[in-house]
């Protein structure tokens, strides 16, 4: 079962030291980000979405612990536009930006090394690439059985292949903001640096 938390006065849970960060990888298109939470065997989870705050708080994984992912966006989300698939494997969604146009230069609101963020190749496509030349570059790569958007352009089509995988469309609410590290701390494992083909762009 999957529950969502709403109200202004929400809550969440805190990052305890019982607590695991999982892995999350990122793609996205001028009108939405895909979020992948590498989390198996999820159970009870709680995901929270208001303005630019995501919210992940579950248990799984063979020893089934603790998991939360906190994070602020660069952008804000419609939440009623957003989707999410959670799996024996992963933590799917597809979050609608509010305003569609040109990409996010990062994930993240600020730019922070995070070691548990990567950039989700499978899925990338940069934003003068073809849908084409995407979809090629996708078949070369491994998208570990999920859905393959990388070349849809055409946003009808993209929620319509989500509803064929099992996707739903459900209400979101509150959440809390992730810890803020120095930004000059870098860490050579993250990629939550500016993504690839963008490093001219401007927040």
């Amino acid at each position: 079962t999957t529950l969502f938390r709403s109200g202004e006065q929400g809550f969440f849970l805190s990052l305890s030291n019982k607590m695991s960060h999982p892995p999350v990888i990122w793609a996205q298109r001028e009108d939405v980000v895909f979020l992948t939470i590498e989390v198996n065997d999820v159970t009870a989870p709680v995901v929270d979405i208001k303005g630019n705050k995501f919210s992940f708080d579950a248990i799984g994984g063979a020893e089934q612990k603790e998991y939360s992912v906190d994070i602020e966006l660069f952008g804000e989300v419609d939440v009623e536009g957003s989707q999410q698939k959670i799996s024996g494997r992963e933590a799917f969604f597809v979050l609608k930006k509010k305003e569609a146009g040109p990409y996010w230069p990062r994930l993240t609101k600020d730019k922070v090394k995070y070691p548990w963020l990567k950039v989700d190749f499978n899925k990338w496509k940069d934003e003068d690439e073809s849908d084409d030349e995407a979809e090629a570059q996708s078949n070369n790569n491994n998208n570990n059985g999920m859905p393959d958007m990388s070349g849809m352009g055409d946003m009808s089509k993209l929620l319509q292949q989500m509803q064929q995988s099992g996707m739903s469309m459900d209400g979101i609410g509150d959440m809390p903001t992730p810890p803020q590290e120095d930004e000059n701390d870098s860490d050579d494992d993250s990629d939550n640096d500016d993504i690839p083909g963008l490093e001219k762009a401007s927040e």
